[in-house]
């Protein structure tokens, strides 16, 4: 879906999460249980930041340093219940990007909320 999105509006598509573990199906579970499952369900890609550099706009302000960089992500989901999810993969993003002196401004989208 995401992939689809990308290329209809002309925006680059990077695949920058791994989900190396199954966490089942979470329609069945209550929003605590979709919590703690969502904990550490997600990694980055491991090449995230060589991607993301490749779309980096230097910052421009007399208080960044030279290595503060900024990029704007849409998260794409296909259903909204809970927001595990997306928070999850936003945290992990967000965390590494860090890092790697990235800022990542972090927007989602869903085709439909439950």
């Amino acid at each position: 879906m995401a992939e689809e999105i990308a290329r209809r509006n002309k925006l680059p598509f990077l695949s920058l999460l791994a989900r190396p573990q199954d966490t089942g199906k979470q329609s069945f579970k209550s929003k605590k249980e979709r919590m703690n499952t969502m904990n550490n369900a997600f990694s980055v890609h491991p090449n995230m930041t060589n991607l993301l550099k490749s779309f980096i706009l230097k910052v421009e302000s007399h208080r960044a340093t030279e290595n503060n960089f900024s990029v704007t992500v849409l998260l794409v989901d296909d259903i909204y219940t809970t927001g595990s999810t997306l928070q999850a993969c936003a945290c992990v993003l967000r965390e590494k990007a860090l890092e790697q002196g990235i800022h990542l401004t972090i927007f989602c989208l869903t085709l439909a909320r439950s």
